[in-house]
């Protein structure tokens, strides 16, 4: 909800809903969702941030979101792209799912009682491949020379 009339939308509905007003076909319907919901999705992170700051430095809701999105709508080149650039080190500090060090403190805070460190190393598996330490080098090289001559250009 983003806006007061989301708000009221909602109430509405839900003051014109009663228990048990699906229809066979309707509850039918929403089960055949929930379970291809179930079936894309990886792993039920709701990126609440229970689970962060993490010691090792994992962006753990980030991690679950990149992994999710490659699976939910199956572009994995571009999700794969978006793990690199943002968890890599290209852009900002490196929080990367390969950086685990499985000391346990996400899944005691996970409100949803997930798999964090399985599911941190089935991302690591899947998003950095042999090369994936060099292409991060490489890309934060990119990005540290383009902003040196970004802040060049604004100097003169």
């Amino acid at each position: 909800m983003n806006e007061e009339a989301h708000i009221d939308e909602n109430i509405k509905i839900a003051s014109d809903s009663y228990p048990e007003s699906l229809n066979e076909s309707e509850l039918q319907l929403v089960d055949s969702v929930r379970k291809k919901y179930l079936e894309l999705m990886k792993i039920g992170c709701t990126g609440c941030n229970y689970c962060m700051p993490c010691p090792s430095g994992v962006n753990i809701p980030s991690c679950f979101e990149f992994y999710n999105s490659a699976h939910m709508f199956g572009n994995h080149k571009r999700a794969k792209m978006m793990y690199l650039f943002f968890l890599s080190g290209a852009v900002a500090d490196p929080a990367h799912a390969s950086m685990c060090e499985k000391c346990g403190e996400c899944e005691e805070a996970c409100p949803q009682n997930l798999p964090i460190q399985t599911t941190l190393e089935n991302v690591a598996n899947e998003f950095e491949g042999k090369w994936f330490k060099q292409i991060s080098w490489l890309v934060s090289k990119v990005f540290a020379f383009q902003k040196w001559k970004d802040l060049r250009r604004a100097k003169n």
